[in-house]
């Protein structure tokens, strides 16, 4: 006998629909008002389900939900944020108007934008990290200024992992299975009613994959799922894990996603007149469009060339050669080759779009993409130049200044704006700011908001940061097994006027999580200082195979202990979203200093300042060009040396520096 878990979507009292039809748009995640209106329900309920709208919904007894439906306060809001909504909807395309009159675009060309990982919101862990909310934020951008874009992704059943630091600090991952019926995600269907599939071939094997949508605002993201019954076990995993170790899965999991993605455009009716990859992982879609091109619309492969190239772009955002996805060549012909021979192209014609100058033995998926695309860009002015020098193989007959890589400096999408700053821009910028973004008069205003309520927001966000830490640590500590009286000494330690220094993103070893240890008993003093203490916050996920970095996380872990400084050095473990945007909103300094060259864009440091956050970080990604000499500082001591340890011992002082004789007087003197 069988069984199956089979779950049934509640039903809804009529006059709750709307409540329903908000928690399944991902609008809801990131509008306040409509946040507020899930807090009003159940509180602790809201936060116990990771934010997630629809789990929160399922999850509320029938009793409550009439208890809702005959609220008149509470429908009386429900219309009137579903009032806002539709108002969001509806906007009347101003800014997809602007781009048209500079791009000559309408609403009819479609962009079809390929990420590995998207990270749009915490209850949805199909992202690692910035490259994910990168993507994530652009479809949220997109969908703000009513740009035709489409995202095209994979729905992993296990998504990144679940950090847990045990009490001895080692990083422990845990892969857990999320409920994809309990996120707002919905099953696509066919034409004649049933649920959409398309078929993948992977060597002689058809992969039966699922399509399912979510809807960010007004943009589509599509996601491909091989995780169906029909599937042997070892095709319906590839889509089990993010940034799977096993390199003959992870080389499936990019050919199902380029491949995959195209026949779902086909599938779907979605005529793109752009394929944007974000990079180089979504790069086989060059082989699903030539399959398009030359075997259904008899293009020569000349012709199928010249069509894809006029109609790519993209994105690269590793500065270092070996961060770039690339295959041994024999595994790359092994998959390549039977899709290649039914299209009636030889392989060599064909991966030597994947080769660096003479070397065969490697293929490199952002060279195949660049070798097929118009456009070109890094992710800020340093990237694009490095990016140059790169990938200068590719170009051997151009000198690096023609070398057509391009910058285009990331962004972030205002969805990291605190509600109180959120508040004050809707206040002193207008309501509707959010569709405006190009529009130079608008952002003038922002200097009409008094230094007073800025500081008073940023007050109010760093002691909500304070009762948040408290409330993760405490549930830290206790599953490490602490005794009660230690949890009682952090609680009391925790202090909203102390200056807090955050340093949360990746753990890897380019980005020194910890340089400002490099001399702990300065450290120590500065932490200590009785009249002007700091404390100190890190968050951020190693790798899984990285055990350098891992160590790092320990090395911390064990500082706070050993001297004493649990209380002002604290590590907040499973770095996600709803963390970040915290630690975003109440933090004073946020610190980054990576090696030299070796950040591509680091737009951690803009959530924070557009929080009213100062920046403290090395010379590397957007930072030369944000940094002005009066909004943060910048760390560049290291810059004269070439030997690794003497960098960090330079940029180490000049921090301690900067922190002993400015920043920390700054702050307290302010």
């Amino acid at each position: 006998m069988i069984f199956k878990n089979i779950f049934v979507y509640p039903r809804y009292p009529e006059n709750l629909q709307k409540l329903y039809d908000l928690a399944c748009n991902l609008w809801c995640t990131w509008n306040y008002s409509a946040i507020g209106l899930f807090y009003r329900i159940d509180t602790k309920l809201f936060r116990e389900v990771n934010h997630n709208p629809l789990m929160f919904l399922s999850s509320l007894s029938k009793q409550k939900l009439k208890d809702l439906s005959e609220d008149k306060g509470f429908l009386y809001e429900l219309d009137n944020i579903w009032e806002k909504f539709q108002h969001y909807l509806e906007y009347d395309r101003k800014c997809a108007d602007e781009c048209n009159e500079i791009c000559g675009y309408n609403k009819d060309d479609v962009i079809a934008y390929f990420s590995m990982e998207f990270g749009l919101h915490e209850s949805i862990p199909i992202y690692a990290g910035g490259l994910g909310i990168l993507a994530g934020d652009y479809l949220k951008g997109a969908s703000d200024m009513d740009l035709p874009i489409v995202g095209i992704g994979l729905l992993y059943k296990y998504g990144y992992f679940t950090q847990k630091i045990d009490r001895y600090g080692h990083q422990q991952e845990v892969f857990s299975t999320f409920e994809n019926h309990l996120i707002p995600i919905r099953e696509l269907h066919a034409p004649d009613g049933g649920l959409a599939y398309i078929d993948v071939m992977l060597l002689d094997e058809p992969v039966k994959v699922k399509l399912w949508k979510i809807d960010v605002g007004k943009v589509e993201l599509i996601l491909l799922d091989t995780d169906i019954e029909e599937n042997k076990p070892h095709l319906r995993d590839i889509t089990n894990e993010l940034y799977v170790g096993d390199r003959e899965k992870r080389l499936q999991q990019e050919l199902l996603l380029g491949i995959g993605g195209i026949k779902a455009l086909d599938y779907l009716e979605i005529k793109t007149r752009i394929y944007h990859f974000n990079e180089g992982h979504s790069a086989f879609a060059i082989l699903g469009r030539l399959e398009q091109l030359v075997k259904k619309d008899k293009f020569t492969l000349s012709q199928a060339i010249a069509i894809i190239r006029a109609s790519t772009v993209f994105t690269t955002h590793t500065p270092v050669i070996a961060g770039n996805e690339n295959f041994d060549t024999k595994l790359i012909k092994k998959y390549l080759t039977p899709k290649l021979e039914k299209i009636g192209l030889k392989f060599d014609d064909i991966a030597k779009y994947g080769f660096i100058g003479e070397d065969s033995d490697r293929f490199w998926l952002p060279a195949f993409a660049m070798n097929f695309s118009k456009y070109i860009n890094g992710v800020s002015v340093q990237h694009a130049q490095i990016s140059k020098h790169l990938w200068s193989g590719l170009f051997p007959q151009m000198p690096s200044v023609e070398i057509p890589i391009h910058a285009l400096t990331n962004g972030v999408h205002n969805c990291w704006v605190s509600p109180p700053f959120t508040d004050l821009f809707t206040r002193y910028l207008g309501p509707d700011y959010i569709h405006v973004a190009r529009r130079e008069e608008v952002w003038k205003n922002i200097y009409n908001i008094p230094d007073e309520e800025l500081w008073d927001e940023h007050r109010r966000n760093k002691k909500d940061l304070v009762n948040f830490i408290r409330r993760q640590f405490v549930d830290q500590m206790i599953a490490r097994g602490f005794s009660h009286a230690k949890m009682v000494n952090v609680n009391k330690s925790l202090n909203a006027e102390f200056m807090t220094i955050v340093f949360a993103r990746r753990f890897a070893a380019y980005k020194r999580p910890t340089l400002i240890l490099n001399d702990k008993e300065r450290l120590v003093r500065i932490l200590t200082d009785t009249n002007k203490p700091v404390q100190m916050i890190f968050a951020g996920k190693a790798h899984p195979a990285d055990d350098y970095s891992k160590n790092m996380i320990k090395e911390i872990l064990d500082f706070a202990r050993e001297y004493n400084v649990e209380d002002r050095v604290i590590f907040l473990e499973n770095y996600d979203i709803n963390i970040a945007r915290h630690l975003f909103w109440g933090s004073d300094i946020w610190l980054n200093n990576p090696k030299p060259d070796m950040e591509a864009s680091g737009t951690s440091g803009m959530k924070a300042a557009m929080n009213g956050v100062m920046h403290v970080s090395t010379a590397e990604g957007w930072w030369p060009e944000g940094y002005d000499g009066k909004n943060g500082w910048i760390i560049n001591a290291g810059r004269i040396y070439s030997n690794s340890e003497q960098q960090d011992i330079a940029d180490a002082n000049q921090l301690y520096d900067l922190l002993e004789y400015q920043i920390i007087e700054f702050y307290y003197d302010r």
